[in-house]
């Protein structure tokens, strides 16, 4: 077997160089060398026999031309550990000479190393996944995608890394400004008026096939089967969130029992989730979206109820009754399963949460992210908040320290952005979103 494999390796790296047409010499080689093949290879490997097409005597001794070089040390190799000569050779080279041979060869391969050029790999743009992963490194923001106009890679290519395929094109270009325009938008708070989603119970969003009222009550009823939100789950219809930002949830709810299945009062949880990352939103898995936020129900007449989440831009945020059943929510149902635990869980008497409407005001601040990002400091239009905050920011996307002309021209485009016109300058924020565009 080991035969076998010497002879197809050998055959493999041979085929490309015999083409040449080139006719080296085996007297091209040292002293030492010359008399080992001679004494142990030629009979094989030469004019006259040729075992796995392999001829050494064709074989360069210019170690500085790396397809010869492949092939010398492919020889090394197999002399150093006695798979050649075969066992059943006429001749057979004695320690000493084998050792000779694999020294002499091992310090030209090594010499000629370290000669050799470093190779570099051509260049090329990150594909949309490594560019996707680099912005989420850099920025932090859960859940960040590319904008829908960002036109999707070659697929002409065997791999999607490969440079022949990630050409660049005027659409390409378009996306990245968009991009730079979105990213600068997470990162620094917007100067957006907060909205007021509000609906009543009659227009709560929930899944009408499942949704849960009694007669005479105009409420809904929270089934507390929370796999998803179509299985127990409640929102406010349109009110994905414009801007990323700080957000207020506020229920108008009482619960029926002073206590929940775990002994603590019935309470809200509420999960996270962009409804353009699912074909039919209200069926995305809660495991996939965990909890960001809770509140407590009084066991009184009919309260406002209310909670500040954290939201980033697209999401939408889902209420559901966290504790009225023990059981853990499954991590994925099919449709019958969920019907059946929706008409088990509104047929049982556990208590539950009921609500009269919902409203989702916001953004009412900026995100803690956001003020972290600015230094916890109201911007200011001078030259050394701005480089406090554009030079880190941009040696971690350069992934290289900014020389000094560099971070001075940042710092004095971004100002001069805000400069405005006819002398109506720009808030200083503007600075800080230009500069990372």
């Amino acid at each position: 077997m080991t035969r076998l494999k010497v002879s197809g390796l050998l055959l493999t790296l041979w085929h490309p160089f015999a083409l040449l047409g080139q006719d080296y010499q085996v007297s091209e080689l040292t002293d030492s060398r010359h008399q080992f093949v001679q004494s142990f290879c030629i009979d094989c490997h030469g004019a006259v026999k040729q075992k796995g097409d392999f001829r050494i005597d064709r074989l360069s001794s210019d170690m500085s031309d790396e397809r010869f070089r492949d092939q010398w040390e492919l020889i090394l190799d197999y002399v150093e550990f006695e798979d050649m000569p075969p066992d059943d050779a006429k001749r057979y080279p004695s320690d000493s000479e084998r050792d000779a041979f694999v020294k002499s060869l091992a310090s030209d391969l090594q010499a000629a190393y370290e000669s050799a050029p470093i190779r570099r790999t051509p260049l090329r743009r990150l594909n949309r996944n490594e560019y996707t992963n680099t912005i989420k490194d850099l920025i932090g923001v859960r859940g960040f995608k590319l904008p829908n106009s960002f036109p999707p890679d070659s697929t002409d290519m065997p791999f999607d890394t490969m440079p022949e395929g990630l050409y660049l094109s005027p659409a390409l270009f378009d996306a990245y400004l968009e991009t730079a325009g979105l990213v600068a938008d997470l990162l620094v708070p917007q100067s957006v008026r907060p909205r007021l989603h509000r609906a009543e119970a009659a227009f709560i969003g929930v899944d009408l096939a499942r949704k849960w009222t009694k007669e005479g009550d105009p409420a809904v009823f929270l089934t507390g089967t929370n796999t998803s939100p179509w299985s127990g789950g409640i929102w406010v219809p349109n009110s994905a969130a414009s801007v990323a930002g700080m957000y207020r949830v506020r229920l108008l709810a009482n619960a029926e029992s002073q206590k929940g299945a775990d002994g603590n009062p019935l309470r809200f949880s509420f999960h996270l989730s962009d409804p353009t990352d699912y074909p039919i939103a209200r069926r995305a898995l809660n495991v996939n979206h965990p909890k960001v936020a809770s509140v407590d129900v009084p066991h009184t007449e009919t309260a406002w109820v209310e909670c500040i989440i954290p939201v980033e831009q697209g999401e939408v945020i889902y209420a559901f009754c966290e504790n009225r059943f023990l059981e853990a929510p499954l991590p994925y149902a099919t449709k019958q399963q969920i019907n059946d635990m929706m008409n088990a869980a509104k047929a049982s008497d556990a208590p539950t949460l009921r609500v009269e409407a919902m409203e989702v005001e916001g953004p009412i601040a900026p995100l803690p992210r956001q003020l972290a990002f600015l230094n916890h400091k109201t911007p200011r239009a001078n030259q050394d908040y701005v480089r406090k905050i554009l030079v880190p920011f941009a040696q971690r996307a350069f992934r290289r320290p900014l020389t000094s002309s560099e971070a001075d021209t940042l710092v004095a485009l971004s100002l001069a952005h805000i400069s405005g016109r006819d002398g109506d300058p720009l808030p200083p924020a503007y600075a800080i979103h230009y500069g990372i565009r």
